[in-house]
């Protein structure tokens, strides 16, 4: 469930923080609408123009709608992608006879999520003239990932329907473990609209961390940290490194941006409702202050250091998780 602010329902505090919550996730399914129509006119172009001739294309066809059908499956992979994983996957396509630009197709596999179907894909990638169907693997992943965002973004929505009815009497959610990795990804799955083109997004959480709480909670903060990062890039060179890891101190999640840094006057002020650096109308001020207050609640802490080029916000969580405390 969501955290907000406690003034009851009506009170200004609680409808802009509700505003601000949900406009990242609108945002989104907007966004991946759109996208969603252009990938599949182009899926349906590119397997247009081989339709009617080739065996490959129609060996591929099935397992392509498979996967665009499959529930649950791995979200496809954004930002940087492990340069190992695509250089294993073009060695393997080299292998099996593939006559195209293989370290293109291999990117396309790995980026698209379709590893787990790399075997069957190289085989049928070997036949002649099989390189048109590398397009549209590229297009489908792009829908897959679109359908993802859709899915968590609603996901998301729910939950802040739910913090209402919490705030009119019903029952809060059971906390529970959760991996702190498929909260990352499914964070981020909301803000691909938001990463600036050519910017670049990379995860570096290779092993699941279980924590106790809210998955939906800490989801928010880090969708609020990372929109915060994604919204200071500099118009080229964009980097956001999102980091999670075991210490013995516990739990640390961090968001570095090598945007322009915090203003010297404003860092004292961040953490306070309504306060924002950003320009009038895009943004409420209220994103840090709701990540702080969900952080505590958890028995972490929410801290940052910043200057031209290298701001870092670091969340720190006891290891294991705390269930979170009542707000107040």
């Amino acid at each position: 469930m969501p955290v907000l602010p406690e003034e009851m329902a009506g009170e200004p505090l609680f409808a802009a923080s509700l505003s601000h919550e949900m406009r990242t996730p609108l945002a989104a399914l907007q966004a991946a609408s759109e996208s969603l129509r252009r990938n599949v006119q182009a899926l349906l172009d590119a397997a247009a123009n081989g339709a009617g001739a080739d065996a490959p294309l129609a060996a591929a066809l099935p397992l392509i709608e498979a996967a665009l059908n499959e529930q649950g499956a791995p979200a496809p992979i954004t930002g940087l992608a492990a340069e190992r994983r695509i250089s294993e996957a073009e060695v393997r396509l080299r292998r099996a006879g593939f006559a195209g630009d293989a370290r293109a197709a291999a990117s396309v596999i790995v980026r698209g999520g379709w590893e787990p179907a790399l075997e069957g894909l190289a085989s049928i990638l070997a036949a002649p003239g099989a390189e048109r169907i590398v397009p549209v693997l590229d297009a489908a992943g792009r829908i897959r990932s679109n359908l993802r965002s859709v899915d968590v973004s609603i996901e998301r929505l729910l939950s802040l329907v739910t913090a209402l009815r919490v705030g009119l009497g019903a029952p809060s959610p059971t906390l529970a473990p959760f991996d702190l990795r498929d909260c990352i990804e499914a964070a981020l799955a909301t803000l691909r609209h938001a990463v600036p083109q050519g910017a670049e997004v990379e995860v570096r959480c290779p092993d699941p961390i279980r924590i106790s709480g809210s998955a939906s909670q800490i989801g928010q903060v880090v969708s609020n940290l990372v929109g915060n990062a994604l919204a200071a890039l500099p118009d080229r060179g964009g980097r956001v490194v999102v980091e999670a890891a075991r210490d013995a101190g516990g739990i640390l999640l961090s968001v570095e941006d090598n945007g322009g840094g915090i203003p010297e006057e404003a860092r004292g002020r961040i953490f306070t409702p309504f306060f924002t650096t950003r320009p009038a109308g895009q943004g409420t001020g209220l994103g840090l202050f709701i990540s702080l207050r969900i952080v505590e609640n958890h028995g972490g802490t929410l801290t940052f250091t910043s200057r031209p080029g290298a701001t870092r916000f670091e969340v720190r969580f006891p290891l294991g998780g705390l269930p979170p405390r009542p707000p107040g």
